[in-house]
């Protein structure tokens, strides 16, 4: 449990105990009861627990009791404990094999909150181990397996709620897809779940991810070189109806290319086809046959010839070597790369709740300080060993420059900001003995609009650990050039969309707050976009929005008569197509919808959460077709109109930027580029490691320490759990760990840092 963060989150211990001390919910039981261990963290108060066999004991009558405490039976009985029950089914088999799987009705107890409430943490006894890999133990395993099918069946049955067992169906074909192939060769086709169970083929995510990264690499070519022919993936037409080529084939739109059940004559370069083959199945997909994938000779010698069984790809990082689920983050760069429907919600993270003093948060933040002086001090010898000898003008420039391309802090290429570029941006500040001037655009507003990407408006440690990441930058050049540097951050919150101040300004409060905690405030600044262009370039505020409404209506009148709402896909493509000019290139405005739409209002389907609500809409959020329900429906439109609007508005914001020259406002120091960079500006990337900026996501140490960033839906799926810190309050987490560096102290409420693992935190260097 404590290695495994999927059975720390579900699980808790307990002796075995004799039949005799089975009690009924309500029983007054003896002081010497032993209680679940570890303690739960959201109760101060010891919980108790129910034994599985008095849960389905009809004189017990312990369901009776568990239904009259729900509110909504039928949910609370399948989220609570059916649902719990299949998970840790799943991860001890995947985790532990035949060897030491022992889940067995007989011995598993579901834990009690003080007011007899189910938890959702099944209360396991410790594993009576089996000589590994003998016949004996893989015998018992095949038991209990088939015993929890059937214990399953009994709560159901038990239970008698309308509507119960689709619902533990519907469990059942969510928590057992994706098995390893060593596990569904243990249950075998005659389980009683065989109907629900699912894997891939051996090599099938690691050839079709092959594939992908085929077409990425042929459309990087085809970005710099457009008259290169499109990427193509072609499907036998006979295959069109195989699970997960749906989303194969946005995953391919997605990297650049274009999946075809044909191939229009001279149109396309084929990466690979796929086409039906007579190899038999091995009878557990329930399909008849089997996918090539066929590699045209002389094309991309990266994809293998293999067989595969449908089009689907994992949804989630591998385990390790000996079976055990790792806590890992996405390295995503949109939503869009998640398989949302797949992922798991973990119900039980929301209440596995980790609350950090005022010393430890202020300790914690001082030991990230203090050891970026250390890496900055790293950064500063090696930029005077490359470049020894006297201070002059022209090595000053290269030392910097030198620090500037450190892989802690470059983002990009190095080529891309070359010693003569940064002589043009330097030499005059050197020579004068001057401060350098820095220039970076950033910091707009957290994104949480969905939910997905994070839990709450203000600034977490991702920016604060960004900040720490600028303050070591600015140590670094200070150690080559004494007089160092002064960083002006642009931001623009309001600059591309309109918002309210009274969300804007909570967020920008906090980050002042954040800077003069890490000692940034005294060579960074933080101003308006728009107020720096007017004061530097006299750029009134009115003219700025006359000149945005201009080319809005120039936009309208290009794209009139579609509607995104209707066919999406059809219509982005349109879109693709404008009339040349310099700024407007065949695909920014379909790439920039298809970035900003993750950023919009989400409406809340009824009986949803937010994070429920978003992962509906967003999954498959293209589709609009008469078998998805009329509310999603609604609710996608809603946010494909809301996202054209808002696309719109960038992109005419843009044009407006580049006629009353905003780019003046970089024209003389150095530009540190956040986004993708280009050549003649200095990539910066702010936490290593992760391919989002601080405000795209929530703050998360992965389990090696290091400070990053990802999206809420994929931390909580991999089994992190929230962070509180008296620095940021009760409004949101402060940022998010694995759930295997905590723990729970006995009579305590909630969970701790590891000491240990609170003292690893640190920036990563790459």
């Amino acid at each position: 449990m404590d290695r495994n963060p999927i059975l720390k989150l579900h699980c808790s211990t307990r002796p075995i105990l004799p039949t005799s001390m089975s009690a009924r919910i309500g029983d007054v039981l003896g002081v010497g009861f032993p209680v679940p261990y570890p303690p739960h963290p959201a109760y101060a108060r010891p919980t108790r627990w129910v034994t599985a066999a008095d849960l389905v004991a009809p004189a017990r009558g312990a369901m009776d009791d568990v239904l009259a405490g729900c509110r909504r039976p039928p949910r609370q009985l399948v989220e609570r404990v059916v649902r719990p029950f299949v998970v840790v089914f799943r991860e001890l088999l995947e985790d532990t094999g035949p060897d030491l799987f022992t889940l067995d009705p007989a011995t598993l107890g579901f834990e009690l909150a003080p007011g007899g409430r189910l938890t959702g943490r099944l209360v396991v006894a410790d594993a009576a181990e089996c000589p590994r890999g003998t016949a004996e133990a893989r015998r018992a395993a095949e038991t209990y397996a088939r015993r929890a099918a059937g214990y399953l069946d009994e709560v159901v049955r038990r239970a008698g709620v309308p509507g119960t067992r689709a619902a533990v169906d519907r469990v059942l074909a969510k928590e057992l897809r994706f098995l390893h192939e060593d596990t569904l060769a243990l249950l075998g086709t005659d389980h009683p779940w065989a109907s629900f169970l699912h894997s891939l083929a051996p090599g099938q995510d690691r050839a079709l991810r092959q594939v992908l990264r085929a077409v990425t690499d042929a459309a990087h070519r085809r970005r710099a070189d457009p008259a290169l022919p499109v990427p193509l993936v072609l499907v036998d037409p006979v295959l069109a109806g195989s699970p997960g080529l749906h989303r194969f084939a946005w995953d391919v739109c997605d990297a650049g290319g274009e999946l075809r059940l044909d191939r229009p004559a001279g149109y396309g370069e084929v990466i690979v086809r796929f086409a039906a083959t007579d190899a038999p199945s091995d009878g557990l997909m329930g399909m008849s046959g089997a996918i090539r994938v066929r590699r045209p000779a002389g094309v991309v010698s990266a994809v293998p010839r293999t067989t595969v069984r449908t089009f689907e790809t994992l949804p989630r990082p591998g385990r390790r070597p000996d079976g055990c689920a790792v806590p890992a983050l996405s390295h995503t760069r949109s939503l869009e790369e998640l398989q949302l429907a797949e992922l798991r919600e973990h119900r039980m993270a929301r209440e596995y709740v980790v609350r950090l003093s005022a010393a430890e948060s202020t300790a914690l933040v001082a030991r990230l300080v203090e050891r970026a002086a250390r890496a900055a001090a790293r950064a500063a010898a090696g930029a005077l060993r490359q470049e020894p000898g006297r201070a002059s003008a022209e090595r000053v420039v290269r030392r910097v420059r030198h620090v500037l391309t450190r892989k802690q802090f470059i983002k990009g290429s190095r080529a891309h900001y070359t010693d003569e570029h940064a002589r043009a941006d330097m030499i005059d500040f050197v020579r004068a003995g001057r401060p350098i001037r820095f220039r970076m655009m950033g910091f707009p507003l957290k994104q949480r609009e969905s939910g997905l990407k994070a839990l709450g408006g203000l600034p977490d440690l991702a920016e604060l650990g960004a900040l720490v990441r600028l303050r070591e930058l600015c140590n670094a050049v200070r150690q080559v050039y004494p007089p160092g540097i002064e960083l002006t951050v642009l931001t623009d919150a309001h600059h591309f969309r309109q918002r309210a101040l009274a969300t804007t300004q909570p967020y920008e409060e906090k980050l002042h707050e954040y800077a003069k905690l890490v000692e940034c405030d005294e060579f960074m600044e933080f101003v308006d976009l728009d107020d720096r262009a007017a004061s530097e370039l006299g750029v009134d505020r009115r003219d700025h929005a006359s000149c945005v409404a201009h080319h809005r209506r120039q936009l309208e009148s290009r794209f009139g008569g579609l509607d995104i709402t209707r066919d999406p896909l059809a219509v982005l493509h349109a879109t693709e197509n404008p009339e040349p000019d310099a700024d407007f290139t065949r695909s920014v405005f379909r790439d920039l919808f298809m970035s900003i739409v993750f950023s919009v209002p989400v409406p809340l389907l009824d009986g949803s959460d937010r994070m429920g609500s978003s992962r509906a809409i967003y999954d498959d959020l293209y589709h609009l077709g008469d078998d998805v329900p009329a509310d999603i429906v609604a609710a996608r439109r809603a946010v494909l109109a809301a996202t054209w609007d808002a696309t719109m508005r960038y992109v005419a914001t843009l044009r407006a930027d580049r006629e009353l020259g905003y780019d003046g406002l970089f024209a003389s120091g150095v530009r540190l580029k956040a986004g993708a960079p280009r050549p003649g500006t200095c990539g910066f990337c702010f936490l290593g490691g992760s391919c989002l900026l601080p405000w795209q996501g929530t703050g998360a140490v992965s389990v090696r320490g290091e400070v990053s960033t990802d999206f809420v839906v994929s931390l909580v799926d991999q089994g992190f759990v929230p962070v509180y810190s008296p620095l940021l309050g009760d409004e949101q987490p402060w940022m998010m760990v694995p759930v295997t560096a905590t723990h729970v102290l006995s009579g305590g409420a909630a969970a701790r840092l590891d000491d240990d693992f609170a003292e690893r935190v640190r920036l990563r260097r790459r």
